[in-house]
């Protein structure tokens, strides 16, 4: 109980921070079906997995856009890593390591990398 405070506000800031990103960057990414594509990865950012998918399956049940294909193979890179997988699993060893400061920093720029990646990335479709 003492730590309620802190849950939640981490709570409100990470449900921000995925609401922004799916309604700001979506349409961004996804050109076609930014909805459909986009629900998906919001349900498993805001969950698991299963969320993503339940939610997709509700916003396209016949798939028609093609957005579960997408998803799908979207999990074969990501689950292994991060979904539950290496880095998850290693976490905690490399938080004891390397102390939190130095993860915290590492995940930060790995965060800043893949944004900057985007950006990048939406960018150069924009100039097409």
């Amino acid at each position: 109980g003492s730590n309620l405070g802190i849950f939640v506000i981490l709570s409100l800031v990470g449900i921000t921070w995925n609401i922004v990103f799916f309604l700001y960057y979506a349409p961004k990414i996804f050109p076609d079906h930014w909805f459909e594509r986009g629900i998906g990865d919001l349900g498993q950012s805001m969950g698991v997995t299963a969320t993503g998918i339940l939610l997709l399956r509700m916003v396209d049940r016949d798939n028609r856009s093609g957005a579960f294909e997408g998803f799908a193979y979207k999990q074969l890179f990501f689950e292994p890593i991060v979904g539950g997988g290496l880095f998850t699993a290693a976490a905690p060893a490399l938080i004891a390591r390397f102390g939190l400061v130095a993860i915290l920093l590492l995940t930060t720029g790995l965060l800043l990398f893949w944004l900057g990646t985007g950006y990048i990335l939406i960018k150069h479709r924009q100039l097409e």
